[in-house]
């Protein structure tokens, strides 16, 4: 019996890694939204609202999910969200406008991708002995950071470019029969040769055109829409490998030797309700709102802040980005087994807000792309480990599902208001002659909210104090 828990202890964890790969489609949204053509009529915030949708309402689904996964296990729950995703991809592929794309990829996809994220990590951490939260939360969650590595060249593929985010040769070749019609018609506009031949360049460039946006908009309703049928068959797939423990296990190893002190974590259990009536809760939530939602900014960003660095191959950076958040998950999480929850988070705020620095300063050349991106995807990775694991901290293992969904919907706010407001300021910033905006306003705002959060670390710390010495003199009683 012991040896078949301990192995399901494992199974469990990468399954919510394999579900969390498929989950990860939304770091991939910066490849996606470059994939958008030009002749919809988007702006760049419009572009972003998909995204920014799916990140809220992601981040609130999450506090019902982890109830229901408390309730009625996580597989359900992960199977329902695999079959939202999925929908949601699909939806999207049909779509034109904005409004079906936030209702298909932002509230769909966004609430499948909530229910299984909900229920990847709960009963994985709940496998094993507190010392290893840390590294198990890092495990689970490196598979959402880790997702872009092949969804974002998979998708920069099906959206008609090749591996340098170039377009492939069929789409070339009708890019460059559309500019060729158009300078004819100029041509014929020009030198007025008669309404016959006007008429005949009219009718090419229109052809031509038509021919064009419908390769565009084939190309990226294929991209969904195989995204969205892969998904819905992996997730509802690896969420039949879920369990949580049974009622009364206790992990191996996690017994005290005799005579030693019991773990403070063993004594928590504070619910949701106590929860949100604590200092401790607010300052958290508001610094993963900070953390979080400048990640996220540069995430939904990241291929059009390449294009305008002059780096065609943006997909490549959105992968490598994806490498420094898996691996800034599993080090984090590690890391901060060791020094504490607080430093670790202290650490993490001040080098991402001298990135936003660097970023704003302007990178030359495509190795600084690669330093940059993948030093971003590991410091943002770094805080999707390490709050998980302070709440469990705080608050208890009990209620740890319903708990760290309240605690998350930081994340969702966080990226909504982010990549909102870097939207709105590259707009505002847009230079018609070069047909390119800048985010040069919105590094600063991110790394004005990252110094932020680094001091409320301080904060937090003394308020530490207080709610554990509370919680110490309540397990006395």
């Amino acid at each position: 019996m012991a040896e078949t828990v301990k192995n399901r202890g494992w199974s469990v964890t990468f399954a919510g890694t394999g579900i969390n790969l498929a989950l990860g489609v939304l770091y991939s949204w910066s490849v996606i939204k470059k994939a958008i053509p030009a002749e919809w009529g988007w702006t760049d915030s419009e572009k972003a609202l998909p995204y920014s949708v799916a990140c809220l309402v992601f981040a609130f689904v999450m506090v019902p999910a982890g109830r229901m996964q408390d309730k009625i296990g996580p597989r359900w729950v992960a199977t329902a969200g695999g079959i939202l995703t999925g929908l949601g991809c699909i939806v999207a592929s049909f779509a034109t406008s904005v409004l079906w794309y936030v209702i298909g990829f932002g509230v769909l996809a966004g609430a499948g991708i909530g229910l299984g994220y909900a229920s990847a990590t709960p009963p994985a951490v709940k496998w094993f002995p507190a010392r290893m939260t840390g590294l198990i939360a890092g495990l689970v969650v490196a598979g959402f950071g880790l997702a872009s590595v092949y969804i974002s060249p998979l998708a920069n593929y099906l959206a008609g470019n090749d591996y340098t985010g170039k377009p492939r040769a069929e789409l070339a070749q009708l890019m460059d029969a559309e500019k060729t019609a158009a300078g004819e018609l100029k041509a014929a506009r020009d030198t007025t040769p008669g309404a016959p031949a006007l008429a005949a360049a009219q009718a090419k460039q229109a052809e031509t055109a038509a021919a064009l946006l419908a390769a565009k908009e084939g190309s990226i309703s294929r991209t969904m829409l195989i995204l969205g049928i892969g998904f819905l068959i992996l997730v509802t797939l690896l969420a039949q490998i879920l369990r949580a423990p049974p009622q009364g296990y206790k992990p191996e190893q996690a017994v005290a030797a005799p005579g030693a002190a019991p773990a403070a974590a063993a004594a928590i259990n504070v619910p949701p309700s106590a929860m949100l009536k604590t200092p401790l809760f607010y300052l958290l939530w508001i610094m993963y709102t900070f953390s979080a939602g400048a990640g996220l900014m540069i995430i939904a960003s990241l291929a059009t802040i390449a294009k305008d660095g002059g780096i065609a191959a943006g997909f490549v950076l959105v992968a490598l980005l994806a490498i420094g958040n898996a691996s800034g998950r599993i080090i984090a999480g590690m890391l901060s087994d060791r020094i504490g929850r607080l430093w670790t988070m202290f650490l993490i705020f001040v080098f991402q807000a001298v990135l936003m620095l660097v970023l704003r300063a302007g990178l030359s050349d495509f190795s600084a792309f690669v330093v940059v991106s993948m030093l971003m995807g590991f410091n943002y990775g770094a805080c999707l480990s390490v709050f998980p694991s302070a709440t469990k901290d705080y608050f208890g293992l009990k209620n740890f599902g319903v708990n760290y969904g309240f605690v998350f919907t930081a994340w969702g706010v966080g990226g909504y208001l982010f990549s909102q407001v870097a939207g709105w300021l590259y707009d505002k910033a847009f230079d018609p002659a070069t047909n390119m905006g800048s985010y040069a306003n919105a590094y600063l705002v991110a790394a004005a909210a990252l110094f932020a959060a680094a001091a409320l670390t301080f904060v937090t710390r003394a308020y530490e104090r207080k709610f554990n010495a509370a919680q110490g003199a309540g397990a006395a009683r």
